[in-house]
C-alpha cells in the first residue's frame, strides 16, 4: 500500500503529514510540525520534521506559497473547448507580466459564467525557478524528490475527499488562517473555482481580516458568480475565540470551523493547522482536485504525464521490438521446417533398410512396428501349467503360516488366488515371497477382509506367470560340458 507524504512549508511553520492509502480510504500514519525561526534554518527545520516520517520510495507532494503565484480566471469561447492545450498558454502569456519561457503553469476547466455563453478556466502560473527551488529544497533536506508541487490555496480542495461538507452541491469557501498570510478557496460541487492568498493572518486582528475577505468577496462577485453563503475556518481560525461569529456578522454568511477529518487514534483538535499538509498528501491518491506545477521541463519523470511526452519514442521502440519478434519467429519456423524435412528423409531411409518399407512419419513407423510384432506367433506351450503354479505357490509359503486356499484360478498367464491366513501381515509376507519367484510377476494383494465369525483374514492375490527371461538366458547359455572361451 502506498505511503503519501504532504509537506507544507510556510514562513512561520513546517508541517508534514504521512498517510497510507488503503483499499477503502486512507489511514493517518503520523504528523509532525516545527516553528521556523528564520529562513536560513528552513532546510534544517524541514529535515528535523520530515526525516522521521519520510522514507525512500514514498510519494511526496509539496507546495508553492500563494504570494509567489499568478492565479487567473480565463474566459474562453465554446469553440476553444477542443484546443485548450493550445489556447490557454496564449491567454496566460497575455495576463502574466513575465516572459512565458520563464513560466510553468497548470489549468482546469471550471464551467461557464452565469448567464453567459463560453467557458471559464482556472489557471495558475509561477516562475520555473520558484518551483525548481522548492523541489531542490525537499530533495536536499529529505533525499526524495516530490512528485507534485501544489499551488497556494488549491491543495485544500483535496480535503473534499474526506469532508462531505466540502463536496456537497453549491458554493462553499475555506479560509486557512495562518501567521502573516491566509488562504481563501472557493469550491463549487467540491471542485476549486476561485483562490486567493490574503496578506493578513491571525495576528492582524479582526478588522484587517474582515476587510481582506470583503475584497475577496467583491472580486468573486465581479466575475459574475453567485455568492458563497458558507465559510469554513481552518488553520488557526478555529482557535481564535469569537472569530466565527464576528466574521459571520461582518460578511453576512454562515461561518463555522472546518469539520475535523476523523482518523483512528487521533485526538480531537490534534490536526489543527495540518489541513494543507493533509490536502497535499491526498493529492497523491490518483484523484487530485487541485493543480500541479510540476509541468513542462519540471515534469516528474516517473509520472504518467511525463510518459505521454515520450509516447512517440516508446511507440517506435515497441514497433521495432514487434518487428524483430515477428522476424525471429519466422526465421525459427523456417529452421524447424528444414530440420523436420531432414529428419523425415533420414527416417524414411532407415525404415526402408531395416523393415523393408519406406515411411516418413512417427505414426506410420509405430504402426509398422506393431504389425511386425503381432506377426510373431506366440509359443502355445506354457512355461508353467496350473498344477505347476500351485506347486510353486505351495513351496513358497513359509512353514510357520497356516494358509488355506479357497479358490485358485488360472486364465492364460493370469493367476487369481483367494486364501485365508491368521493375520494381515502374513498375507503381505506371502506376497513378498511370491514376488521373488523367477516366474511370478506383478504380485499384488487387491483385497483383505475378515472372515465372518472368525479372527482370520481372507485376502485376494493376483500375479502374472512369465518365464521368458529364463528361456532367453537358457538359449544364450552354452551346452553342458562345452568349453568356455
Amino acid at each position: 500500500m502506498a505511503r503519501l507524504v504532504g509537506i507544507d512549508v510556510r514562513a512561520t511553520h513546517v508541517r508534514v503529514a504521512l498517510l497510507q492509502a488503503q483499499y477503502r480510504g486512507v489511514k493517518l500514519i503520523g504528523f509532525r510540525q516545527a516553528p521556523l525561526n528564520s529562513p536560513q534554518e528552513l532546510e534544517e527545520t524541514l529535515r528535523l520534521v520530515g526525516l522521521p516520517l519520510v522514507q525512500q520510495g514514498e510519494h511526496v507532494a509539496t507546495c508553492v506559497g500563494g504570494d509567489q503565484l499568478f492565479i487567473r480566471d480565463i474566459e474562453l469561447p465554446p469553440a476553444a473547448s477542443k484546443q485548450l492545450a493550445d489556447v490557454v498558454p496564449f491567454e496566460i502569456e497575455a495576463q502574466v507580466p513575465l516572459d512565458f519561457d520563464e513560466l510553468c503553469y497548470d489549468y482546469r476547466l471550471i464551467g461557464a459564467k452565469a448567464g453567459r455563453e463560453g467557458m471559464r478556466v482556472l489557471s495558475v502560473a509561477t516562475r520555473i525557478s520558484v518551483v525548481r527551488q522548492q523541489i531542490d529544497l525537499v530533495q536536499r533536506a529529505l533525499g526524495v524528490e516530490p512528485e507534485r508541487v501544489g499551488a497556494g490555496p488549491l491543495p485544500l480542495a483535496n480535503l473534499a475527499q474526506m469532508v462531505p461538507e466540502l463536496r456537497g452541491p453549491g458554493l462553499v469557501a475555506v479560509l486557512d488562517v495562518g501567521l502573516g498570510s491566509s488562504d481563501l478557496l472557493v469550491l463549487s460541487d467540491g471542485m476549486p473555482v476561485f483562490a486567493r492568498t490574503l496578506s493578513v493572518g491571525a495576528e492582524a486582528g479582526g478588522y484587517a481580516m474582515v476587510a481582506a475577505l470583503r475584497q475577496s468577496q467583491a472580486a468573486w462577485l465581479q466575475r459574475g458568480s453567485e455568492p458563497f453563503l458558507r465559510l469554513f475556518l481552518a488553520g488557526a481560525g478555529p482557535t481564535i475565540d469569537g472569530a466565527a461569529p464576528v466574521l459571520s456578522e461582518a460578511l453576512g454568511i454562515a461561518v463555522t470551523p472546518l469539520p475535523e477529518i476523523a482518523f483512528e487514534g487521533v485526538q480531537p483538535g490534534a490536526l489543527t493547522g495540518f489541513e494543507k499538509a493533509l490536502g497535499l498528501a491526498l493529492s497523491l491518491t490518483g484523484q487530485p482536485r487541485d493543480l500541479n506545477l510540476r509541468r513542462g521541463p519540471l515534469a516528474y519523470q516517473h509520472s504518467y504525464a511525463f510518459l505521454k511526452t515520450k509516447a512517440p519514442i516508446v511507440a517506435a521502440l515497441v514497433a521495432i521490438i514487434l518487428v524483430s519478434f515477428i522476424f525471429s519467429v519466422w526465421a525459427k519456423g523456417k529452421s524447424l521446417d528444414a530440420e523436420n524435412e531432414s529428419l523425415r528423409q533420414t527416417l524414411a531411409s532407415l525404415s526402408e533398410q531395416t523393415l523393408g518399407e519406406r515411411v516418413e512419419s512417427a505414426e506410420e513407423l509405430t504402426e509398422l512396428l506393431d504389425r511386425a510384432g503381432s506377426s510373431q506367433e506366440k509359443d502355445p506351450q506354457p512355461e508353467l501349467d496350473a498344477f505347476d503354479v500351485m506347486v510353486e505357490v505351495s513351496k513358497s509359503i513359509p512353514d510357520d503360516i497356516i494358509h488355506d486356499i479357497d479358490e485358485f484360478d488360472v486364465q492364460n498367464d493370469k493367476v487369481k488366488l483367494l486364501a485365508i491366513v491368521s493375520a494381515t501381515d502374513e498375507a503381505e509376507r506371502i506376497a513378498g515371497v511370491l514376488g521373488e519367484h523367477r516366474c511370478f510377476k506383478e504380485v499384488k494383494i487387491s483385497k483383505i477382509t475378515q472372515v465372518v465369525n472368525s479372527n482370520r483374514q481372507k485376502y485376494t492375490l493376483t500375479f502374472d506367470v512369465n518365464c521368458s527371461a529364463d528361456k532367453k538366458a537358457a538359449a544364450k547359455a552354452p551346452p553342458r560340458g562345452a568349453r568356455q572361451p
